[in-house]
Formats: C-alpha cells, sequence, structure tokens
C-alpha cells in the first residue's frame, strides 16, 4: 500500500496526469483502509511536520520498499533531501 500511496502522490507533481487515472483506482477501499488503521499512541507532531520523517532511533526510518523506490523516476519528489544518507 506505500508504494501505490506514495506512487498517487507523485502523480500529483505532473499536472492533469490523475485525470487518466482516477477512474481505476479504488478510492473507496483506499479510505477505508486508511481509516481502519490505528492511531493509539501516536504523537501526530512528529508525522504532521516539515521534519517528517524524524530519526527517533538512529536507524529504521527507512522502510525496505524505499530503497527499491529511491531509483525510480516518479519518485524523485516523494523523500526528502539526505533520507538516504547515514
Amino acid at each position: 500500500m506505500h508504494v501505490v500511496l506514495a506512487y498517487l502522490f507523485s502523480l500529483t507533481f505532473v499536472p492533469d496526469a490523475l485525470i487518466y487515472i482516477e477512474g481505476y483506482v479504488p478510492w473507496e477501499d483506499i479510505t477505508i483502509f486508511l481509516n481502519t488503521l490505528g492511531r493509539s499512541g501516536v504523537v501526530d507532531d512528529c508525522f504532521e511536520g516539515k521534519d517528517f520523517p524524524q530519526n527517533s532511533s538512529g536507524t529504521g526510518r527507512q522502510l525496505p520498499e524505499d530503497f527499491v523506490m529511491r531509483g525510480l523516476m516518479w519518485a524523485k519528489h516523494y523523500y526528502p533531501p539526505n533520507f538516504f544518507e547515514s
């Protein structure tokens, strides 16, 4: 789901790109899935700022799929600068 949402996010940087695929994206299913995710114990300030993602423990801020996506053309706006350093 992370990769799909990242791809949809990246399409917002391409003018009129979503027009061509919006009818094929299961928006209702995505909404239901995201609304079922629990947020107990989550501090919103950690995720709703321009410093996200934050390195909380020194390691582990990248997900395994981040390394696969980082070289893709559509992912160039998805990751903040220096996200893959260290």
